[in-house]
């Protein structure tokens, strides 16, 4: 993976690294392997465990990879994840490997921003019914427990999934806590047996929830579940086997094909360029829609026709005294490049 990360950093220098650990080592749990348990409760263990981490990023770092941001534990409350390392891990446990690692992360010199939870938006109700009798099973608890505790004054923001909830549930978060990140980490469309209705599915989905919905809701982030899989959705170590990646890799060929996540991140980040901002845009009727303004002025809108059923929609965009109409198809994705006026 590091050759790989070099080489992506050498064609974008711009390039944020996030790293999430799927499991701390499994002489640190309680039930000593890689898959489910709990880390021991004990300050040595968290303590080693916060070293176990800034090793890590020092490693990666020496191999000329810097990581900007780290995740405490990849959806915490997947108690039992189905073949693949996991943890189950409390917001009282994140608690405390966060009060080991940010003083730590500081007394070595490093940047690396922390970011907890990790998982749904909302709690799913797997994980609620999976809750042990000492903890809550409020479907939205876990990153509020974690920012009203003291260990949040090493927190620089929340980090969230897809697969339950919605991404209303950020803006809830940050209305109540206003100077914390929230950061969109994780999301992967299925592959199913019409490929042709997989492809038009991900594209309205994640632009809909994901490249609209997660920006509109304050996430300074969209990133998908994997880079690039071959057509059978592997290789992977157990939980989703029919997951895709930005791209399929024919493992005879070597020839790559973009899937439709590459087209839902591509509407973005070819015309968003890097120190964009959001502005505000209405949502008119069923054209969902997300707007940014270049640091060189020129303004980014992102539609998406929501409905489905009832064929194509025309709709006005106006910013300031320049309009114009758009008659976008039903379900299609468009983006505009408005640009800067010349004058102040």
């Amino acid at each position: 993976i590091l050759p790989l990360l070099r080489e992506a950093k050498r064609l974008n220098p711009n390039l944020q690294i996030v790293a999430t650990p799927w499991s701390p080592p499994a002489w640190m749990k309680t039930n000593d392997s890689l898959i489910g348990g709990r880390l021991i409760d004990t300050p040595a263990i968290y303590d080693s465990y916060a070293l176990y981490l800034i090793k890590f990023i020092e490693a990666y770092r020496g191999q000329g990879v810097t990581v900007n941001a780290i995740t405490v534990q990849n959806e915490p409350q997947n108690r039992t994840p189905s073949g693949y390392p996991g943890t189950d891990m409390s917001a009282a446990q994140e608690e405390k490997v966060i009060e080991a690692l940010g003083p730590m992360l500081q007394a070595a010199g490093l940047r690396t921003k922390i970011l907890p939870s990790d998982h749904h938006w909302s709690e799913h109700p797997n994980d609620i019914a999976s809750t042990p009798p000492d903890e809550t099973m409020d479907t939205n608890d876990y990153p509020q427990e974690v920012l009203s505790s003291p260990a949040a004054r090493w927190v620089y923001g929340t980090a969230y999934h897809c697969y339950y909830g919605d991404p209303s549930s950020q803006s809830v978060l940050h209305d109540a806590f206003p100077d914390k990140a929230i950061y969109f980490t994780e999301c992967t469309g299925s592959l199913s047996s019409n490929p042709s209705t997989t492809f038009s599915d991900t594209l309205h989905w994640h632009t809909r929830f994901l490249t609209v919905g997660a920006v509109r809701n304050w996430a300074r982030t969209v990133i998908t579940w994997n880079l690039a899989l071959d057509p059978s959705g592997g290789p992977h170590n157990g939980g989703c086997g029919t997951c895709f990646g930005v791209v399929t890799i024919d493992p005879q060929t070597g020839r790559a094909t973009p899937t439709a996540d590459y087209y839902v991140l591509g509407h973005v980040t070819r015309f968003v360029r890097p120190g964009a901002v959001r502005i505000g845009s209405n949502v008119a009727g069923n054209i969902w829609n997300v707007a940014f303004r270049n640091p060189d002025g020129t303004i980014v809108l992102l539609a998406n026709d929501d409905d489905w059923g009832t064929g194509s929609q025309t709709f006005n965009v106006r910013l300031g005294a320049r309009q114009f109409s758009y008659n976008l198809p039903a379900g299609a994705v468009a983006t505009f490049v408005i640009p800067r006026t010349s004058g102040p």
